[in-house]
């Protein structure tokens, strides 16, 4: 999925169109396409039970792939892209 595509692609408030179609954002976007919640930092920081700090560190340095999503400043983490780090965390 390109993201840059996306954010161009919507207008980043939620809302009526003129023609009546629903506009999302692109966060609820992504919500409304894998049918699950992204994830705060602070949130998959929690359960991957590691600081804030240390996935914004992993995040910068690019030491793990957990593949963030960045809309705007915010940062977010799908639940199946965590879950996938640590199998393979659990694998080798």
């Amino acid at each position: 999925m390109n993201i840059f595509l996306l954010y161009h692609d919507y207008i980043p408030i939620t809302g009526f169109a003129c023609n009546g179609e629903l506009v999302l954002t692109l966060e609820e976007k992504f919500m409304h396409n894998d049918n699950e919640p992204l994830l705060d930092r602070k949130s998959a920081a929690k359960y991957l039970r590691v600081s804030p700090g240390t996935l914004a560190v992993w995040d910068c340095t690019k030491r793990y792939d957990l593949k963030p999503i960045k809309i705007g400043r915010a940062v977010r983490y799908r639940r199946a892209d965590l879950d996938k780090f640590i199998e393979q965390r659990l694998s080798t």
